[in-house]
C-alpha cells in the first residue's frame, strides 16, 4: 500500500512540475517580428531587381548593388533627380551622368 501511495505522490509532482515548465516555457518564447518566409521574398525581390539593373547597359552587379541599398525600389529612383543619382558613390568614385541618365531614362 506504501508503494502505491509514494507512486501516486511522484506522479503528482510530476505532473505539478510539467505545467511549470510549460508556462515558463510560454512566456520565455519570443513572437517573430517578420517571418522566414518574408524575409525570402525580399531577398529575392531585391535579387530580382538587381538583375534587372544589370540589363541596363554599363551598369554591373557591383553598381546595381549600390543604387539599390540606397533607394530600394524604382519607384524611389523615379522621383530623385539625375543630380542626386550621378553623385552617389560607387566605390572610390561617382555614379557619373552618363549612367545616371541611362538609369533614369531607363526606369522612367
Amino acid at each position: 500500500m506504501e508503494a502505491a501511495s509514494a507512486n501516486s505522490n511522484s506522479n503528482s509532482r510530476d505532473a505539478e512540475g510539467g505545467e511549470e515548465d510549460e508556462s515558463e516555457a510560454e512566456k520565455i518564447k519570443p513572437k517573430p517580428k517578420t517571418k522566414p518566409s518574408q524575409l525570402r521574398f525580399k531577398k529575392v525581390r531585391h535579387a530580382t531587381r538587381v538583375d534587372m539593373m544589370c540589363r541596363i547597359p554599363g551598369i554591373g552587379r557591383a553598381i546595381a548593388t549600390v543604387v539599390l541599398e540606397k533607394f530600394q525600389t524604382f519607384r524611389s529612383i523615379q522621383q530623385i533627380d539625375k543630380r542626386t543619382l550621378s553623385a552617389l558613390k560607387v566605390g572610390d568614385r561617382r555614379l557619373g551622368d552618363e549612367l545616371a541618365t541611362a538609369i533614369m531614362r531607363t526606369i522612367a
